[in-house]
This record gives C-alpha cells, sequence and structure tokens, in this order.
C-alpha cells in the first residue's frame, strides 16, 4: 500500500474573499477524510463564519486552535462534536 500525500485545498470558489482572508485555513484530504485547521485567534463573534465555513467544506474534522474560550463555553455546530482542552493558564480554553 503506497503512502498518501496530504493534498492542500484552498476555499470553494463561491465562498467570499473575507472567509479566504479571515480562516486563513489549510484543507487537507487523506483517504476521503477532510480535515481543516484554523487559527481563530479569538472565535467569540466569528462563531456565525465558523459555521458557514463549515456548510461550505463540510470537513470530517475540524480543528481550531487560540478560541480564547473560557471554562465551560461550549461551541455548537450541527452534527460535529465539541472537545476542548484547558491551557497551561487554566484561564482560557484550546479547542
Amino acid at each position: 500500500m503506497e503512502a498518501q500525500h496530504l493534498k492542500k485545498n484552498t476555499l470553494h470558489s463561491n465562498a467570499s474573499s473575507q472567509m479566504r482572508n479571515q480562516f486563513n485555513s489549510k484543507m487537507s484530504q487523506i483517504d476521503d477524510i477532510a480535515t481543516c485547521t484554523w487559527n481563530a485567534n479569538e472565535v467569540i463573534g466569528k462563531i456565525s463564519d465558523l459555521r458557514k465555513f463549515i456548510n461550505i467544506r463540510k470537513p470530517e474534522i475540524m480543528l481550531i486552535q487560540e478560541t480564547h474560550r473560557i471554562g465551560t463555553d461550549k461551541i455548537y455546530i450541527p452534527n460535529y462534536t465539541f472537545y476542548s482542552t484547558p491551557s497551561r493558564t487554566g484561564r482560557r480554553m484550546r479547542v
């Protein structure tokens, strides 16, 4: 069996340039599993844009760094499960 290489994808052509710039995301496709990573640099106020992005790209796995969420704050997106890990300082949350 040959090793599969990551393929970098860009946002779908009908996605707004604002979303492309804001998310500065990386999509990878490995054996039909789409993953996406996004350095949010504080997700507050960006949840609706995140939902739009997910509806367009439909990744199976979405990794969000630097959400700056606190404690039990959750992000709800239908058909996705939210997991988070506290930062070392205990004041902010990472997804």
